[in-house]
């Protein structure tokens, strides 16, 4: 392979800061001898005829630099996230903007191949949109994740004494609603009431504005000696409250795949979610999956969590590794990509 053009249309700070940029950014140069990155259109149309392949994220994003591609006779190969619905009530494909779906649409038809990050996605998507070769390619960790050492490590904190609980969140009263935060606290009020449980939640993210209506709540369920709130932590910080957490919670209303739940996994926590969308795909049979997302059926796990003995726990972080081994690693999406541009380059 010679040349690709990278197409992702947002700042160098977001393009730094999130994991699946960076991810797709490896495997590229993993595959190509040269990825030129482009965030404009400017920037495509200088480098379009140079190049074998364009790839970019964002289908509402990529529609003219598809229809420009298929102009100049360079294949596209197009992915990212598009929620059709959300029965928490936020903002869903059907609530965007008329440009927002027309630019889907255009996008998703006319794109070479749509690379969908899990199968839920793959699903919603194609069932409602029609989509040209819609093909499954799994978000994987980062490069050079060093997840069996991480998932080792995660075994020397376990502690049947105080459990310590961890999500990472961003710190906005939508994130909140959307990750099952309120719902979460609810169930850990039962638990301090019910059982004789020693322990704490953090809630680690970006500062935003959910933060009083966040603390409010907490101190109505008595729960201030058991909520710890961290704000713009740093990557180490972030990994290091991993590595020292038993588990990972996020029952959230909707996921395009759950990224954090998988870096989670990969420093050995088994994560409690929901069942909705792509939540179940990642965590198979190490999670702990919440069938009906309310105060009561959250509190079922912990209290299914909290039972485990040591035996059960170190078993199922081996479990942890390897099922990130089987299907998430980044070798694994290296070798499936790979295998899809076989099809579409000769």
């Amino acid at each position: 392979m010679k040349k690709v053009i990278y197409y992702t249309p947002v700042s160098k700070k977001y393009f730094q800061k999130w994991e699946y940029y960076q991810v797709d950014l490896a495997m590229l140069k993993d595959t190509f001898s040269e990825v030129i990155v482009c965030n404009s259109i400017k920037d495509v149309l200088k480098n379009i005829m140079s190049v074998d392949l364009v790839y970019c994220w964002w289908w509402h994003r990529s529609a003219h630099v598809v229809l420009f591609a298929k102009l100049f006779n360079v294949k596209t190969h197009v992915t990212g996230a598009i929620h059709m619905y959300d029965i928490s009530g936020s903002s869903d494909y059907y609530g965007k903007s008329f440009f927002y779906r027309l630019f889907s649409k255009i996008s998703l038809r006319f794109s070479h191949r749509n690379l969908f990050i899990s199968k839920d996605q793959l699903r919603q998507i194609t069932s409602h949109i029609k989509t040209k070769n819609p093909t499954l390619l799994m978000s994987s960790l980062k490069k050079d994740t060093k997840f069996f050492d991480n998932i080792q490590k995660s075994k020397q904190y376990i502690n049947l004494e105080k459990y310590k609980f961890i999500t990472i969140c961003w710190h906005t009263a939508e994130q909140y609603k959307r990750k099952g935060v309120f719902e979460t606290l609810d169930a850990l009020a039962l638990l301090k009431k019910n059982l004789n449980i020693n322990f704490e939640w953090i809630i680690l993210g970006g500062s935003g504005d959910g933060v009083s209506l966040l603390e409010s709540r907490v101190k109505s369920l008595n729960l201030a000696e058991n909520v710890s709130l961290i704000f713009d932590a740093t990557e180490q910080e972030k990994n290091n409250l991993l590595l020292a957490s038993d588990l990972y919670i996020q029952p959230s209303w909707h996921e395009g795949f759950g990224n954090a739940v998988l870096e989670a996994m990969s420093c050995g926590l088994p994560a409690l979610v929901s069942r909705y969308t792509a939540q179940p795909e990642v965590v198979g049979l190490t999670g702990f999956v919440v069938y009906e997302l309310s105060s009561k059926y959250i509190f079922e796990e912990l209290v299914d969590f909290v039972n485990l003995d040591l035996t059960a726990r170190e078993r199922n972080i081996d479990n942890i590794a390897e099922r990130i081994s089987d299907k998430f690693s980044y070798e694994v999406r290296l070798k499936n990509y790979k295998n899809i541009l076989a099809l579409d380059i000769k």
